[in-house]
């Protein structure tokens, strides 16, 4: 019996520590500024599908660009990939396409670009 009371007192010491635990996740991330639902700090790595791409290879002139939807990573919030299918207008190569990474001003970042199966 004085076994199963010493179990109970451990384990409502470790239920008492993950919640702690979580209390001090949170703060460490309001802390960052990271407030958006389901934004994690640790994330990486960010992923962009552009629904019908085919489609609008064919339509979209040089010159015009599609915007990604804001992300954050590695608690860094407001960042926007701008893809230019044709070029931009000082493109002189068919086939040419131009890709830019908008990051809040002041940010310095290191990354690597995948499209498909190319970097």
């Amino acid at each position: 019996m004085a076994e199963m009371r010493r179990q109970d007192k451990e384990i409502q010491a470790l239920k008492d520590r993950i919640d702690a635990l979580r209390m001090e996740n949170v703060h460490l991330t309001m802390q960052l500024g990271v407030t958006e639902a389901g934004t994690d700090p640790l994330t990486r790595r960010v992923e962009w599908t552009i629904t019908g791409i085919r489609e609008q290879l064919k339509v979209c002139p040089k010159n015009v660009s599609i915007w990604s939807p804001e992300f954050s990573a590695c608690g860094i919030r407001n960042m926007q990939l701008e893809f230019f299918p044709q070029g931009r207008e000082t493109a002189t190569l068919d086939g040419f396409c131009s890709v830019f990474f908008w990051c809040p001003e002041g940010t310095n970042i290191k990354y690597q670009l995948f499209v498909g199966n190319h970097y």
